[in-house]
């Protein structure tokens, strides 16, 4: 199993290993070789100076140097930056690192990996010019970006308000949004604010919120905005809320206009006379039933008559409701009898429209769509998804919003044991509950869920004899079309066998063993959990940790990341684990079987008892063997080149504070004289923009010598 586990590695890693000898000479290179130099192994074995000629010609002679010094029996690791020229001519930037090889005490070659850099080079030949373009995208989004505190007083707002209100972004700092908007203790926008800020206090409900704000300006003009919110948290405490203001005073006017047709012209029309009690329907009306107009009673009476027993008294109730009301609309799906005597679904949506002097409706027009073929193909739809319930091969439950089980399928019944009849009304935790999980973790899971969202964890239970047994849960919410959670819906998969499974491979044969356990990449296999099933040497030494006591550890934990502690579930159950770097390409691999290359991942560890922040340019990549999968994690420290490239940022933001800070006009110019940036004095000095200089040519604005100038920039160009 390790000989298979290894082969399995070597197959599938990312990054171009190889091993040579003490004479230099290549003994070994994984597969990825051919990903990365496009040539195939045969070719490579062939050519004994492949890993010269494969170096661009500028970096071959600090290749070389490089070569001399690291390829000796030495206990160094070296690194080295330089490029290769693919088979298809394509140049890529390499991250090398090589360590020494020792078998029994004796230096028997050097392994090294190769790391495809090209993509994280461009990176940071761009970030130089990403402050530029954020600056420019802010002057021109039309919505207003803003952020509050956890009592409404606002901290930032975008250029776009100024636009709009014409009101200085930077005065509104400090003040208060019920200030601004004129919102009064009571109103329902003020009420709505609190409420929302409760639920997000008290119930932990984070999830974005969208209503409409109206805005009176300076003249007396009726603005309206629709907002969209989320609550910003930190360590589980609010500590205010970031959204978008959108101008939708043009769309809400024509709204307004639209608003009586839009809620009731869809299909057959009928107007409720009140005070006469009379209705009057159209053609379509009596055609949706089958009868013709001197058949059907012109009466509120009759209409109800015709209605479904059980749906009957609700539907009266609701239009008594609102006649009692004196406005509002209804809304309602249900039967009515034709002239045949079958029951037709249908949908009725309805208003008042007219209101005598004291305020009193006098009439309701109201429309009917007939749903009968939807209602029926929904009935149809409902019978195939029961059928497919019942003949899977995973657990199905359904439970109501407190978690009594409302239906399960038989495959729950062959795991636990548990018939139909016997799980009906009773609580999961009354029949499966194993007490292997602690209090936290059901409270974190029913956090999740009462929020709207899914989740997906492995869990111990109990079957009906005692014995336990692991399954991965998924628990997902249901709601009704007004986004209200009515039921949950759970899919439990026995993770016996697959655990089983897991427990063979991790018998790692040693023949491939001393070239992993040699790479300078921390290396290790995950499996679907993301826990540890193998970990090569360097992972081993690096977290001080014996291999027997990794297995089965989840990654980001095992490496002692600070957060495992804020939580008693560990790893993977923080307020900030969702938001890790790393669990995100690890869970992204699993969810698409694709590689994820060149993560970034920032993270303080404890190792040696003390905190330290370290910097990991991280791979994932998927490896099926046979019906399982696996993830595949190499971690390369690069926490001194962050922080040399850091400084490099730091040392460009202090220049260009300098160059937009000089007195004298600075401008930046290509070799056809074409102006691609200046400060703010050359703008001054032209009383101009930067905007409207781009792209302009600098001879246009020299009136005198220009041959000079045009000959020195010339002179420049040949000598860079």
């Amino acid at each position: 199993m390790k000989e298979k586990s290894l082969k399995l590695i070597a197959d599938h890693i990312a990054d171009w290993i190889y091993w040579v000898d003490t004479e230099g000479k290549a003994m070994f290179h994984s597969k990825s070789v051919e990903q990365f130099t496009e040539y195939t192994l045969e070719e490579i074995s062939a050519n004994e100076n492949f890993l010269i000629d494969i170096v661009y010609d500028e970096d071959k002679e600090k290749y070389c140097e490089h070569k001399k010094i690291a390829y000796t029996e030495n206990s160094e690791t070296y690194e080295l930056e330089f490029r290769i020229v693919t088979k298809s001519g394509k140049i890529k930037t390499i991250a090398h690192i090589c360590k020494p090889i020792f078998e029994d005490g004796k230096y028997i070659g050097r392994i090294a990996d190769n790391r495809d850099i090209t993509f994280q080079k461009m990176q940071s030949e761009t970030i130089l010019t990403e402050k530029m373009r954020f600056d420019l995208y802010m002057d021109s989004i039309r919505d207003v970006l803003w952020e509050v505190d956890e009592n409404y007083l606002i901290k930032y707002v975008s250029p776009a308000f100024e636009k709009i209100f014409g009101i200085p972004s930077k005065e509104l700092i400090g003040k208060c949004v019920f200030e601004l908007l004129n919102i009064r203790e009571g109103n329902d926008l003020f009420n709505f604010l609190m409420d929302r800020r409760k639920d997000v206090l008290e119930k932990g409900i984070t999830e974005n919120s969208t209503f409409e704000v109206p805005y009176t300006d300076k003249e007396g003009k009726l603005i309206w905005f629709e907002v969209s919110s989320r609550p910003m948290m930190k360590n589980d405490k609010l500590v205010g809320f970031v959204g978008i203001a959108r101008d939708i005073t043009a769309r809400k006017n024509y709204l307004t206009k639209l608003e009586t047709i839009t809620d009731i012209i869809e299909n057959s029309i009928l107007e409720f006379d009140i005070a006469n009690n009379t209705i009057t329907f159209n053609e379509k009306f009596y055609k949706m039933l089958g009868y013709s107009p001197d058949e059907f009673e012109n009466s509120f009476e009759n209409i109800i008559e015709h209605i479904h027993i059980d749906d009957r008294e609700r539907v009266a109730n609701s239009i008594q409701e609102l006649i009692s009301n004196k406005s509002g609309t209804f809304s309602h799906e249900y039967r009515m009898k034709t002239k045949e005597g079958s029951w037709k679904w249908v949908k009725c949506n309805g208003k008042i429209t007219e209101w005598d002097k004291k305020g009193n409706p006098t009439k309701i027009i109201a429309a009917h769509i007939d749903i009968d073929k939807e209602k029926r193909l929904q009935e149809e739809k409902l019978l195939l998804l029961s059928s497919a319930i019942n003949a899977t091969s995973e657990s199905v439950v359904i439970t109501d919003t407190r978690g009594n089980i409302q239906y399960v399928n038989p495959a729950f019944s062959e795991l636990t044991g548990y018939s139909l009849n016997e799980a009906i009304g009773k609580n999961p935790r009354d029949l499966v509950n194993s007490g292997e999980q602690n209090k936290e973790f059901y409270k974190t899971m029913w956090r999740t869920i009462a929020n709207g969202k899914t989740w997906k964890g492995e869990i111990i239970n109990r079957r009906k004899d005692g014995s336990k047994y692991v399954e991965f849960l998924t628990i997902t919410p249901v709601k009704n079309d007004k986004g209200k959670i009515i039921n949950y819906v759970a899919i439990k998969r026995d993770m016996t066998y697959e655990r089983e499974l897991i427990k063979e491979l991790n018998k790692i044969n040693t023949e491939l063993q001393a070239i992993y356990d040699s790479s300078p990449v921390l290396i290790s296999l995950l499996d679907t959990s993301s826990r540890i099933v193998y970990a090569n040497k360097t992972t081993t030494d690096f977290l001080g940790i014996p291999l027997e006591e990794l297995i089965s550890k989840r990654a980001c934990g095992c490496f002692g990341c600070i957060h495992e502690t804020e939580s008693d579930l560990g790893c993977g159950f923080g307020p900030d684990c969702s938001e890790c770097k790393l669990n995100k390409a690890i869970q992204k691999t699993l969810e698409t079987r694709q590689s994820v290359t060149g993560i970034e991942h920032d993270a303080m560890l404890l190792k040696n008892g003390q905190i330290n922040k370290y910097t990991f340019l991280a791979t994932t990549s998927y490896i099926q063997s046979g019906n399982s999968g696996y993830v595949l994690l190499n971690l390369l420290d690069i926490t001194e080149k962050k922080i040399n490239q850091n400084l490099l940022e730091q040392s460009y933001k202090t220049f260009k504070t300098y160059i937009q800070a000089a007195p004298m006009g600075i401008v930046s110019i290509d070799k056809d004289g074409k102006i691609r940036g200046c400060n703010r004095a050359f703008q001054e000095l032209l009383k101009t923009t930067e905007e409207n200089l781009l792209d302009t040519n600098i001879f246009y604005y020299i009136f005198q010598r220009q041959d000079l100038f045009k000959d020195a920039i010339s002179q420049l160009t040949k000598e860079s």
